[in-house]
C-alpha cells in the first residue's frame, strides 16, 4: 500500500479581498513557534535568539523583527514569546529546538492559529468596531502587540505598518473570525 501524501491547506483557502479602503487576506506559509524562557534563563535566551535569528527580546506589548525581515518575535507574558517566519521551508519548530537548544522550551503552533492580514486606510476603523484596544498609531505603533477578543473570540494584534496589522486567532473558529473582521470591514463608512 502505498503512502498516503498529506498537503497543507490554508484554514481559510487562501482567503483575499479587496474592500472599499481596506484589503483583507489569510497569511498563508507562516510559520508559528511558541517560545519560553527557562527559570533563570533569559540572558541565555536573549543571546541565543539574536546569534542564531538576529532578534532582540521584545518588551512587553511589542515585538520585534529581524534585519533581514523574515522573522517577527512577539511578546506574550513573562518569560513566553511566539516567532513568526513568513514562508518557512520545514519545521521551523525543529529549526528553533535545535538552534537555541537548552536555552528555551520551544512548540510547534503553526497549526493552532489562522492568521490574517489586514491593510489600508480603513483598517484601523474596522478594528476600533470589534477590539477593545486602542489601535490609533499613537498607542499603537509598528511593533506593537495585544492580546484581546474580537467578537468574542480570543485574538493577537500586531501592528506590522503604519495601516498593516497581522490578526491571530484560533483555527479552529476561522471562519468566525474571518466573519467578524469581514462584517466590521463592510460597516465601516
Amino acid at each position: 500500500m502505498a503512502d498516503p501524501v498529506l498537503t497543507p491547506e490554508p484554514f481559510l483557502g487562501g482567503y483575499a479581498k479587496k474592500f472599499k479602503n481596506a484589503v483583507l487576506s489569510e497569511a498563508t506559509g507562516l510559520s508559528i513557534v511558541f517560545v519560553a524562557e527557562p527559570p533563570d534563563g533569559r540572558e541565555e535566551l536573549e543571546l541565543a535568539l539574536f546569534e542564531k535569528f538576529g532578534l532582540n527580546l521584545p518588551r512587553p506589548g511589542s515585538s520585534n523583527l529581524s534585519a533581514n525581515r523574515v522573522a517577527r518575535i512577539v511578546w506574550l507574558a513573562i518569560g513566553q514569546y511566539l516567532i513568526l517566519f513568513e514562508d518557512c521551508k520545514g519545521p521551523a519548530a525543529h529549526r528553533v529546538s535545535a538552534e537555541l537548544q537548552d536555552t528555551a522550551y520551544v512548540g510547534d503552533q503553526s497549526d493552532n492559529w489562522v492568521a490574517l492580514r489586514l491593510s489600508g486606510a480603513a483598517a484601523e476603523a474596522a478594528l476600533e468596531r470589534i477590539c477593545p484596544v486602542d489601535v490609533a498609531k499613537c498607542a499603537f505603533p509598528v511593533g506593537g502587540v495585544a492580546r484581546t477578543a474580537m467578537e468574542h473570540l480570543g485574538a493577537i494584534a500586531i501592528r506590522e505598518s503604519n495601516d498593516g496589522f497581522l490578526l491571530l486567532s484560533s483555527s479552529s473558529s476561522a471562519r468566525s473570525f474571518l466573519h467578524a473582521v469581514q462584517t466590521s470591514l463592510n460597516n465601516v463608512h
